[in-house]
């Protein structure tokens, strides 16, 4: 072969033929990790700021992506980090409400139950639930014969009914009506679980009399039936208070 049947080669098609080096989306890449992290919002919701920044990094990240200038990669990074933000967020959300719902729920059982109590004349079985759990005595069917011999429990029992929410629920029939009002606040405090509600006492016949009484329920890990009624309020003891401490419903 000679020299000029030789293949000439063109320096600059070869270089044009070399892929084009593109830069990574450092936003991109903060998202998706970001994403993962976002994970921790279903612990609690101090936590759900992480999907929510997820989310915005992720949505700048697209758009510096699809207007860079060079091009950037890492659109599919941005795409993943927007999609954790918005699973992560929602479960988180969704789990804190569930959460929320379950002791609600569980608080009222315990509270409906205390109700039926004091207005069937079962009051001993009513100041049990004021106790820590493990602290009450699991003779049930026979409540009344152990606080009548028993004169501390006795002593205790007197001094609870004298109270002004217990009290004032014993002026009700036993067939009264117990409605739920409204929870009035709901909180956690490390392990605790504390729910204030507002019930209603509504007396059968002519009488038509009712009253509201607010409740307080508390929930300690790691006890057995853990949920007990911490104070019993008039509606307007409630208030009183409220009114003291400068609050307002």
């Amino acid at each position: 072969m000679t020299t000029t049947d030789q293949v000439q080669l063109d320096p600059q098609q070869d270089t044009d033929q070399l892929p084009s080096y593109q830069a990574l989306s450092a936003l991109a890449v903060i998202a998706v990790i970001l994403g993962v992290i976002s994970a921790l919002a279903i612990l609690s919701p101090a936590l759900w700021i992480l999907p929510l920044a997820t989310l915005v990094i992720s949505l700048v990240a697209l758009r510096r992506i699809a207007t860079a200038d060079p091009p950037l990669i890492g659109r599919k990074a941005a795409l993943w980090g927007l999609l954790l933000a918005v699973f992560w967020g929602v479960a988180g959300i969704t789990t804190h409400f569930a959460q929320q719902w379950i002791v609600r729920t569980q608080a009222q059982a315990v509270a409906h139950q205390w109700f039926q109590y004091m207005l069937q004349g079962h009051t001993p079985h009513a100041h049990q639930l004021t106790l820590y759990p493990s602290r009450r005595d699991l003779r049930l069917d026979d409540l009344h014969t152990v606080y009548a011999n028993t004169p501390a429990l006795e002593e205790r029992l007197e001094n609870f009914l004298k109270q002004p929410g217990p009290s004032n629920v014993l002026r009700f029939e036993p067939n009264s009506e117990i409605r739920y009002i409204a929870t009035e606040d709901q909180q956690r405090s490390g392990d605790n679980e504390y729910v204030l509600m507002v019930y209603e006492l509504a007396q059968p016949g002519a009488s038509k009399m009712s009253q509201q009484f607010v409740i307080e329920l508390r929930r300690q890990p790691g006890e057995e039936g853990g949920w007990m009624v911490q104070d019993v309020l008039t509606y307007s003891q409630y208030e009183q208070i409220l009114k003291a401490a400068g609050k307002r419903r």
